[in-house]
């Protein structure tokens, strides 16, 4: 008799046991590895074999998921417990590296793990929490706002301090809530202050940023980008920067402006993307040789290389990411560019925990990590203090590599960094695998984070199968545990099976198998851990077809 077309297995070996019982081979239904992210915008069932129905805090990378690495708190102590809305690295021709964190009212620079306060010349910030703050540099100098609050501000390294630009000239306003440097000045967007106009941009003179009045120097200026009555109503939501060109963000539609050769119209706007816009501001962060956003009114996250279209990037979990999303102005990106992976943060109302929704450009891979009270984050160049040895995880059988090589090198990396509403700074440390308590959390477990992968459903066209083996390969690199469930509707789990690794299994490939015959036509395994530090690099599911097993 023809096998049914409907079986999805592929030959299948009859074997002979006695005139009265058939038996088959078990099979592999899927294999793989897991390395396709997130996927939640279609059925779980339907989701590639590589993907997963949920990724959380874990990093998709190559060809493996991995959990992701902690944190511990930068020294020394905290200044102030006030929220950081900005962390800033900046280098200066000389070779001079500062490092600056900002909260609504404070600057503190660091150098020689020691915490400068960095007063006002003349006017104290008069920001809330909600005001998050950008910084920019251009011609060996440091300018910043922070959402149009206070005027444009300068960050004088040599004294140190900051004041308002072009403190003389009352007649003109710079409380812009964006700022960029582009073709020899420094350009606002999203006018502020006593008579706003979110549609103007504003930029200084040729060659002098702090000029900003044209009856004093003809080359700055300001104007509307207006091409239509309906531009009044697309305000503006970020300015950016680029070799040759700059990138004008609005709710509605994206702009390009190109170089003209006239000193007091220096530059070209046009619409480049009717439709197109952003209503999250803070979430735009300049990727590699593009600029992604997250938008609520197109309902996806996008990326946007100059001279090309609008991509959306987001569709996989756009649904996720979205219904999170409660104060748009208090959403932030970032972009680390040695793992090439552009992070959006979104703080959950009222849960004091901030979910950080990452895409791997290289894998086209999301997950998402969830942290107590993130108020920004930041990817910079910077050197950290190495970890003493009693300050590494695990004991010293458990080390893996020379001594050399167990804390951070003093070479300066690209290193992720966590701003708290509690004032700390956590920098993510791959010899830890908690991240740093707050203090005074009502979470008993406050710092300890869990690591859960859930997989597709998996199916089988059979009205009558049988689910005999689950596996997982497992890489090590400290000790921990991990356990592994399942389920039979993809909704109750079930505790399968919990593993130990311990000093002989670090660093090398190991199997964790389930074995039991589970009677049903779905099948969803999960992963959790809450310590240790591993890698995932595949699975096998195997069945007995319908009809072969006998009790």
């Amino acid at each position: 008799m023809a096998r049914p077309q409907s079986r999805p297995f592929g030959e299948i070996k009859m074997i002979q046991q006695g005139q009265s019982v058939r038996q088959m081979q078990e099979i592999t239904l899927a294999e793989g590895r897991v390395n396709e992210g997130m996927i939640t915008s279609l059925d779980p069932a339907d989701i590639p074999n590589g993907a997963l129905r949920l990724a959380k805090n874990v990093r998709v990378r190559f060809d493996r998921v991995s959990r992701r690495p902690g944190g511990i708190l930068l020294t020394p102590t905290k200044p102030n417990s006030k929220a950081v809305l900005c962390v800033y690295y900046f280098k200066k021709s000389s070779g001079s590296e500062f490092f600056f964190r900002a909260t609504k009212d404070t600057i503190h620079s660091r150098a020689g793990g020691v915490w400068t306060n960095v007063p006002p010349a003349v006017t104290t910030l008069a920001g809330d929490e909600s005001d998050l703050m950008q910084f920019v540099a251009a011609f060996d100098r440091v300018f910043f706002v922070n959402n149009g609050v206070n005027p444009v501000q300068e960050l004088v390294t040599t004294i140190p301090n900051y004041k308002v630009l072009n403190v003389s000239e009352a007649t003109v306003k710079t409380n812009y809530r964006f700022l960029t440097a582009f073709f020899n000045r420094i350009v606002g967007a999203n006018l502020q202050g006593g008579s706003p106009n979110p549609v103007q941009v504003g930029w200084s003179a040729d060659g002098v940023l702090d000029e900003w009045n044209p009856s004093v120097n003809e080359s700055a200026g300001s104007g509307p980008l207006v091409d239509s009555p309906g531009d009044f109503s697309d305000f503006l939501t970020g300015i950016f920067g680029f070799t040759n060109i700059m990138l004008v963000l609005r709710e509605q539609s994206v702009w390009i402006a190109t170089k003209n050769p006239i000193p007091t119209n220096p530059f070209n706007f046009y619409a480049a993307f009717p439709g197109v816009g952003c209503d999250c501001p803070y979430s735009a962060a300049v990727a590699l040789n593009n600029l992604c956003w997250l938008d609520t009114r197109t309902k996806t996250v996008w990326a946007y290389s100059p001279n090309g279209t609008p991509e959306p990037i987001g569709r996989n979990v756009e649904k996720d990411i979205l219904r999170a999303v409660d104060e748009k102005d208090r959403v932030f990106g970032s972009y680390k560019p040695d793992e090439n992976e552009y992070t959006i943060g979104i703080p959950l109302a009222g849960a004091g925990i901030t979910r950080n929704w990452t895409f791997n450009f290289r894998t086209k891979a999301w997950e998402y990590d969830e942290m107590e009270i993130v108020s920004r984050i930041a990817d910079i160049p910077f050197a950290s203090a190495g970890l003493s040895i009693d300050a590494l995880p695990g004991t010293i059988n458990e080390l893996i590599g020379q001594i050399n090589d167990l804390s951070p090198s003093d070479v300066s990396a690209y290193l992720r960094m966590y701003g708290r509403t509690d004032g700390e700074i956590v920098l993510e440390d791959i010899n830890t695998y908690n991240d740093p308590a707050v203090s005074g959390s009502p979470d008993p477990n406050s710092g300890t984070f869990s690591t859960e992968l859930e997989s597709k459903d998996f199916e089988t066209e059979e009205v009558d199968s049988y689910f005999s083996r689950i596996t997982l390969k497992l890489r090590a690199y400290t000790s921990g545990s991990v356990r592994l469930e399942y389920s039979k509707d993809g909704k109750a789990f079930v505790v399968a099976k919990t593993k130990t690794f311990t000093v002989t299994e670090l660093n090398k490939s190991s199997l964790l198998k389930f074995s039991k015959v589970l009677h049903c036509r779905r099948v969803t395994w999960r992963l959790v851990a809450t310590n240790g530090y591993f890698d995932v690099e595949g699975f096998e599911v195997k069945v007995y077809p319908s009809g072969t097993y006998r009790k």
